[in-house]
């Protein structure tokens, strides 16, 4: 008999029970998303009515400043950020005259219907992830949703559909689909990036999650030729997981498509040092496509040089 007061118990009947129908597993699966949408829209109110408290805390100018922005969710998630890092001077960001300016030239828009907060919000993530902005990847990560200490129930729920996003992705992929498994891939990274787990066996289980996903990604990237890409996805999956030998192996790969020869060997050293036998062959491979195209690039070089000397030697 099952016993009612085991909650993962519990858990997992359910989930056998919605396994049993696509009918039944589809509501279960849109009923988890809303539990989880429900619960993000609850912190996000109460982190604005925590701004708001230290808005009051504030001096005049930066409460006249700040507080007509907490109308519109973008704006005010912008000014939330602001006490996210206790580096930050609050006060001196909100009398900058140009930042000032933009920001009322947004809320402007926003009332009078000409600009949505969907667009907004991408217009300033664009901005701040743009390379040459200051501190692009600091505000980028200060600026994300994140549900903090998830109860166990939501993170099963939040790895479910993620599983459900990689298995959908690696369909795409063996179909040849590769664009079609970036989608969904991307989706399964989104959702884990929404969670920010305080035990350190649950981080490891979400890092471990992304590291997957990310180098599933290189792998589409590279595929449709976004060498570029693919190098980015193992970079990331390294800042998570520096002795993922796979990831440096991927990476080589790109970079070597991309002709960064010295970095791709870099890389391929890496992943001998971390993979030892259990990749040797494949390794030799790379180093030998490595070679060969040094090879034909100095060919290439000098065949160009004589061409441009008419033909001398």
């Amino acid at each position: 008999m099952l016993d009612l007061t085991d909650a993962r118990a519990l858990a997992a009947s359910f989930r056998d029970f919605t396994a049993s129908s696509p009918a039944l597993a589809a509501l279960a699966e849109r009923a988890q998303a809303e539990e989880l949408d429900a619960e993000l829209t609850a912190r996000e109110a109460a982190a604005l009515a925590e701004t708001r408290r230290k808005l009051e805390e504030a001096d005049e100018a930066t409460r006249s400043a700040l507080a007509p922005l907490l109308r519109h969710p973008p704006l005010a998630r912008l000014v939330a950020s602001l006490w996210n890092d206790p580096d930050t001077d609050a006060s001196a960001w909100a009398s900058n005259p140009l930042v000032l300016g933009m920001l009322r030239r947004a809320a402007r828009l926003l009332a009078r219907g000409e600009l949505s907060e969907a667009q907004l919000e991408e217009a300033l993530l664009a901005h701040i992830k743009a390379p040459g902005t200051p501190g692009a990847a600091e505000w980028s990560e200060r600026l994300r949703p994140r549900l903090a200490a998830p109860s166990p129930e939501q993170l099963a729920s939040a790895m479910n559909e993620q599983l459900e996003e990689r298995r959908a992705g690696s369909a795409a992929y063996a179909a040849g689909d590769p664009a079609g498994a970036l989608r969904h891939w991307g989706r399964g990274l989104a959702v884990l990036g929404l969670l920010a787990p305080g035990g350190e066996g649950e981080r490891r289980l979400v890092e471990e999650a992304k590291v997957g996903l990310l180098l599933n990604s290189a792998a589409a990237h590279h595929a449709t030729g976004a060498y570029g890409a693919a190098a980015e996805a193992c970079a990331a999956a390294l800042a998570l997981d520096p002795g993922c030998g796979a990831a440096h192996v991927r990476r080589a790969r790109a970079l070597l498509a991309r002709r960064e020869y010295e970095a791709a060997a870099a890389d391929l050293d890496a992943a001998e040092a971390l993979c030892g036998a259990a990749r040797a062959g494949e390794l030799r491979g790379l180093r030998a496509a490595l070679r060969a195209a040094r090879g034909r690039d100095v060919g290439a070089e000098r065949a160009l040089y004589g061409r441009m000397l008419g033909g001398g030697r």
